[in-house]
């Protein structure tokens, strides 16, 4: 999920946003994974009911055309992305084996869409969580006590710093190839023998 989702226009090209996202498209092509690039903007935003139609029709469309675990679906995104990442870990986990949300916010999706959200719903799906010291919009000494609050809470998360990084996935080359190991370990499990 890209960040920047509440303002009114979308990428002019999509080939250039998908460019952008060169470290994603090379892990892609490198470990056979198919990626999907929904778009959001104001008025279908990753926490509102069009922009999460939007992207659940998406992936069951994605679905159809090609074959996909169903056990190996995960949701990242950066920013407003990552905070997209929250949003569904919370409320739409079903259709998910995991989540990535990079220097996005959990609450951001419960203040801009006026949804409740709860941390012990975070207990059924892993995360792999990510945010920055020097972030301006969520700087870690802000988000390690919300992290922390959310593990009490039962959260199934592993929460990463990096220092001397900004608003930025300049740890992009350090942290994709993790990302590979993340997913491998954490197949979708519809049999959970806790439910909370």
């Amino acid at each position: 999920l890209h960040g920047g989702v509440s303002t009114p226009d979308i990428p002019d090209s999509i080939e250039e946003y998908v460019k952008e996202e060169s470290f994603f498209l090379e892990f892609a092509q490198k470990n056979g994974y198919i990626l999907l690039f929904p778009f959001g903007q104001a008025g279908a935003t990753w926490w509102d009911s069009v922009g999460v139609s939007n992207v659940l029709s998406q992936i069951r469309i994605t679905k159809k055309k090609f074959n996909i675990d169903d056990n190996r679906v995960f949701m990242t995104g950066f920013s407003d992305g990552g905070s997209g990442s929250f949003f569904f870990a919370m409320c739409y986990p079903a259709d998910f084996a995991g989540f990535i949300p990079l220097n996005g916010h959990p609450g951001v999706g419960s203040i801009d869409g006026g949804l409740q959200t709860y941390f012990i719903n975070l207990y059924n799906r892993p995360l792999y969580v990510i945010n920055t010291d020097l972030d301006r919009l969520y700087p870690d000494k802000e988000m390690g006590p919300v992290m922390e609050l959310a593990q009490n809470a039962g959260a199934n998360l592993l929460y990463r710093i990096y220092t001397g990084i900004g608003h930025d996935f300049a740890y992009g080359d350090k942290e994709i190839p993790l990302f590979k190991k993340f997913i491998e370990l954490h197949p979708r499990n519809l049999n959970q023998s806790v439910i909370r």
